[in-house]
């Protein structure tokens, strides 16, 4: 991967200073880049609409992208690279004046949510030169698409280097699907057994918790103090699971593709109790490790918990790592 003086147009929605983190490493690797937030409004209501029927907020949009192509339009640069991240806004008129404007630029699109759960994606691919997913499962839909998992930041490695630890298993996570009731069924299970869980579930607020409750069944029991209404600090995500033996991941019921969290438990040497059972067709993949639990019926092994984590090969932590991701989307 040499991005050394390459410019690259970037649009990605916030999501958890993960594209900060994606822009600062490009930056680093000397290469240029201009990013626009994919979303209007990142807003409650905003993102609701959005996922709901974004024709509800066309208007809105198509005012916001308008801009941006006049911002671009009025500037002389060209770019190598258009890189698309996991979008869910951007009109499909705004993606083919892109392509029209910059014939020479590369458009890469990267989906780190299934196709089927962002039915309008499939709209944008007539215009990507390579379009990749983190789920297999898109591949037996659309066989054009690449597959590629996720990453972990360097400050994961670092976390590998801690073995001091406060909690038995760690869950830090936006509270959607059934994530509280598989997270409260683990958690009684760790504290019979004399052990000790974290739990951070996040919801964006309160209106969303009322929401839940009345539409979703699996918050029937929950209480509106069991969530919590601001995202964890980074800093403070990193250092509860760095005081982890093992930490929770329960995926979201329509998804195969390997969560974030996942993957940066190989950066931070951390072991691995999650409902997805894909996890056991991955390179990485080591029962001592990772243990797979049904979602409907959790039952963990204490056992588990208590042995020690097992190097995996060298080279696959460069594979997963942020440098590895990147080496192949621009390569």
């Amino acid at each position: 991967m040499d991005l050394k003086g390459k410019k690259i147009l970037f649009f990605s929605p916030k999501a958890f200073g993960y594209e900060v983190e994606i822009k600062k490493r490009l930056i680093e690797l000397d290469s240029s880049v201009v990013y626009y937030d994919d979303r209007p409004s990142n807003g409650f209501w905003g993102k609701a609409l959005l996922r709901v029927n974004k024709s509800l907020i066309k208007q809105q949009i198509d005012k916001y992208y308008t801009k941006i192509q006049d911002s671009l339009a009025s500037s002389s640069t060209s770019f190598d690279y258009i890189f698309l991240l996991n979008l869910e806004a951007m009109p499909v008129w705004f993606i083919e004046w892109l392509k029209g404007h910059y014939k020479n630029s590369v458009t890469i699109l990267y989906m780190w949510d299934s196709f089927r759960n962002k039915v309008n994606t499939g709209d944008y691919l007539p215009f990507c030169d390579r379009a990749i997913t983190f789920d297999p499962e898109d591949l037996k839909t659309n066989p054009k698409l690449e597959f590629r998992p996720l990453f972990y930041l360097n400050t994961y490695a670092d976390i590998a280097k801690n073995k001091k630890f406060d909690y038995d298993v760690s869950f830090v996570a936006t509270g959607h699907s059934d994530r509280y009731v598989i997270s409260n069924k683990v958690k009684s299970q760790i504290e019979k057994s004399g052990g000790v869980m974290y739990s951070y579930l996040y919801l964006q607020s309160k209106k969303l918790f009322a929401y839940l409750k009345l539409t979703n069944s699996k918050f029937k029991k929950a209480k509106i103090d069991d969530f919590n209404y601001q995202s964890l600090a980074t800093d403070d995500l990193l250092n509860v699971i760095s005081k982890s033996k093992a930490v929770l991941d329960v995926q979201h019921p329509m998804q195969t593709g390997l969560t974030m969290r996942t993957i940066e438990m190989i950066g931070a040497e951390r072991k691995l109790i999650t409902t997805n059972s894909a996890v056991k067709e991955y390179d990485f993949y080591n029962p001592n490790n990772i243990f797979v639990i049904d979602r409907n019926e959790p039952l963990i092994d204490y056992g588990f918990i208590s042995t020690p984590y097992e190097p995996i090969p060298q080279d696959l932590y460069h594979k997963y790592s942020l440098d590895g991701w990147l080496e192949y989307i621009f390569r």
